[in-house]
């Protein structure tokens, strides 16, 4: 009884309590921990949405780095190797080596890339195979045989059809009308 009567005499004003975090209370840390795994969560889920390559680099690190283990990090870590993929396929289109470009498409093909990318990486590498066949098919030391001829109009009709640089095929036409 005698804590109800120093409240009585000492009539404390009506206040809001003083907010105590679950951190604080938790020696431990666990609240800290799991508000921290709660926000490298959420950074993970709008990486995912933003595909954006970097933030999904950084989010994963982050997650990796605190133990994070679930099916949100599996889903980044597949979206940012298809991103990554994606990205060397395209420096492959872009560039002229037939060999890194089978590989690529190889690789794109075996994890999933969308369809209309593949076939923009295959016309790219038959458009590499039709001019590295065309130069080949107009080498000084091709001229003298019997079927020059023949192979630079089929090599060149290849060519339009993968659709390798004009100035090329107007190259070929040229030699075919000189050295028949």
């Amino acid at each position: 009884m005698a804590l109800r009567e120093d409240f009585v005499k000492q009539k404390p004003e009506a206040t809001a309590l003083p907010r105590v975090s679950t951190a604080a209370r938790d020696g431990s840390g666990a609240g800290k921990a799991k508000h921290v795994a709660l926000q490298v969560m959420r950074a993970l889920a709008e990486a995912i949405g933003s595909q954006n390559e970097e933030a999904l680099q950084a989010a994963v690190a982050q997650a990796a780095e605190i133990g994070i283990q679930n099916s949100t990090m599996e889903e980044a870590e597949n979206l940012l190797r298809g991103l990554s993929m994606s990205r060397d396929l395209r420096a492959a289109i872009q560039g002229v080596d037939e060999d890194r470009l089978e590989a690529a498409v190889y690789e794109a093909r075996e994890n999933g890339l969308p369809e209309e990318m593949l076939q923009e990486a295959e016309g790219a590498l038959r458009r590499l195979a039709a001019t590295r066949v065309l130069a080949a098919a107009m080498e000084p030391i091709v001229a003298g045989r019997a079927d020059f001829a023949s192979n630079l109009r089929a090599a060149l009709e290849e060519a339009k059809g993968a659709g390798v640089d004009a100035a090329k095929v107007k190259a070929g036409e040229q030699r075919l009308r000189g050295g028949a």
